[in-house]
């Protein structure tokens, strides 16, 4: 599913994304309701909207209302960079060849994307896994929480309105981000140990992750600010390739990677030197472009000669991925094993949500979706 990698990500969910009601019902018989409750329960349902379509799996029950429905489709449109203000076609062409037109793909994407977060709290219920009171205590303190990042209950109520939110669903998104994290821990272990080196490494290597030290010579800096000089810039090059030599004469990977850290220590001006003392694990986009390319062609355990980095010139040490050395990339961090936990949560995810029932009610089998968007 397209929003799958867009939703389900180390946090889970950005904040004011959004969630809607759940009640998961436990396998007990719950009491019948007073008609205060009962009351209750209808003006909150009335809030939402009409009742557009139930999800029904793991012996737990799901209403999706018309408020939240219309977030969904609001996310799927602005995910494929159409603007749900303006002129929509939907009898046009599905960004997706799999549906025939665009608001089938709607239809379809949203709807998974309700059931995405339902087959997430559903499974946790199947499992057994419940809140802490840490986890209560800071789901009870969100609305606070909010109110003071947006400075006054004025904006944080505005902002959750211009997002098409409720502070139920808010509430509800942070709920299901904290059993993300439960089933995680459950299935995967406490820190993604029941993930296996090799599978941890494999997947790091397939996203193109590369791990690297560098012993760097910087150009010398001018004092009144003009440019280096080609002579300034072949001294520093001097200097790295009597390094390089003197490196690239030892054979052996056990003394090659000692020495190295030895001179990278003593001689190299990269300040990370210290904070990174096993070397950079990152993806394309993070370093210089030659610093990378340079790492890709690199065998394992051996070293480059000096190449230009714009700002002097590194040796490189290619290193084999770390499985619980953090990743530097564009689109975000983590570990190998986080990341691989990460992948295989979402392919949980998937078929959770591929085995939950939909049962839609007329109301939702006549939507008018320029009608539905138009509200606010």
């Amino acid at each position: 599913m397209k929003l799958l990698k867009s939703i389900i990500c180390l946090s889970l969910i950005s904040a004011l994304l959004l969630l809607g009601s759940c009640n998961v019902s436990k396998t007990e018989p719950s009491p019948s309701p007073e008609a205060d409750d009962l009351a209750a329960e209808t003006s909150k349902e009335l809030e939402k909207g009409t009742l557009l379509f139930s999800i029904e799996g793991s012996d737990a029950h799901c209403d999706i209302y018309e408020v939240e429905y219309r977030y969904w489709v609001n996310q799927v449109l602005t995910y494929d960079g159409i603007d749900p203000s303006g002129e929509i076609d939907w009898t046009g062409q599905s960004p997706d060849t799999e549906y025939t037109t665009l608001k089938e793909y709607v239809e379809h994407e949203a709807i998974k994307s309700a059931g995405i977060f339902r087959a997430i709290l559903m499974k946790s219920n199947e499992m057994g896994l419940e809140l802490s009171e840490e986890n209560q205590k800071y789901l009870d303190g969100i609305r606070d929480e909010y109110i003071s990042y947006f400075g006054d209950e004025a904006t944080y109520l505005d902002q959750l309105a211009n997002a098409g939110l409720t502070e139920e669903m808010l509430k509800f998104q942070e709920e299901v981000s904290i059993y993300y994290s439960l089933l995680s821990k459950a299935i995967f272990g406490e820190n993604g140990e029941e993930i296996s080196e090799e599978d941890a490494i494999s997947a790091a290597d397939n996203q193109g992750v590369l791990r690297a030290k560098h012993i760097l010579f910087n150009f010398p800096e001018s004092i009144d600010g003009s440019e280096i000089t080609e002579d300034q810039k072949q001294e520093t090059l001097d200097k790295a390739n009597v390094l390089y030599e003197e490196l690239s004469a030892i054979t052996d990977t056990d003394k090659l990677l000692t020495a190295f850290d030895a001179k990278m220590q003593e001689l190299s001006d990269d300040p990370g030197k210290v904070s990174n003392p096993n070397g950079y694990q990152f993806t394309e986009g993070v370093m210089v472009e030659s610093f990378t390319v340079t790492a890709q062609n690199t065998p394992v355990n051996t070293i480059s000669e000096p190449v230009d980095i714009q700002y002097g010139y590194s040796i490189i040490l290619r290193l084999p991925i770390d499985p619980n050395l953090d990743i530097s990339s564009p689109y975000g961090g983590g570990t190998p094993r986080q990341l691989t936990v990460n992948s295989k949560m979402d392919e949980l995810i998937s078929t959770w949500t591929d085995e939950l029932t939909i049962v839609s009610t007329e109301k939702f089998d006549n939507i008018d979706y320029a009608e539905l968007i138009a509200v606010k």
